[in-house]
């Protein structure tokens, strides 16, 4: 059975590579880091008001902490959209703060929580929500990933 031209299978991880610390001071003496979130679209489907959309988590996580750790994640870059690469192919995406795909993620725009002091130790995770711009026709088949166009989060506490 061949599979049509319009289905293709996106997956991609972000690469993290860029970290900033900006102590409060219930944070002068914690250390703090989050996970490197992977984002899987699946199967891509081109064709105008299709959903392509996906979800993962940031944990962040922090120890030697003396008080709640308040914190946010920002993007780095401020670009609306965002590429991946494979080839001489680009897909683009956009990452939201919120399920109703209402508000984009960037620089401004951040994604804020507090880690609970537990004993010193603590953590809190975030949803980060993705989404394909619809009705980009002719990428072909195959995985694309967020190395090539890296994304790169900023983390403030």
């Amino acid at each position: 059975m061949k599979k049509s031209k319009t289905l293709k299978i996106l997956k991609f991880k972000f690469l993290i590579i860029f970290i900033t610390s900006i102590f409060s001071m219930n944070a002068e003496a914690a250390i703090c880091r989050f996970n490197n979130p992977n984002l899987a679209f699946g199967i891509y489907d081109p064709r105008q008001g299709a959903s392509n959309t996906s979800t993962a988590t940031i944990t962040v996580v922090c120890s030697d902490m003396k008080g709640d750790v308040p914190y946010s994640l920002s993007l780095v870059n401020a670009k609306q959209s965002l590429n991946m690469t494979k080839g001489g192919d680009v897909i683009q995406y956009q990452l939201f703060t919120s399920a109703n795909y209402s508000t984009v993620w960037s620089d401004q725009n951040v994604i804020s929580g507090v880690v609970a002091n537990n004993a010193g130790n603590g953590s809190d995770t975030k949803t980060i929500y993705g989404k394909i711009i619809s009705n980009q026709i002719g990428i072909k088949s195959g995985g694309y990933n967020s190395a090539t166009d890296p994304v790169i989060i900023n983390l403030r506490y």
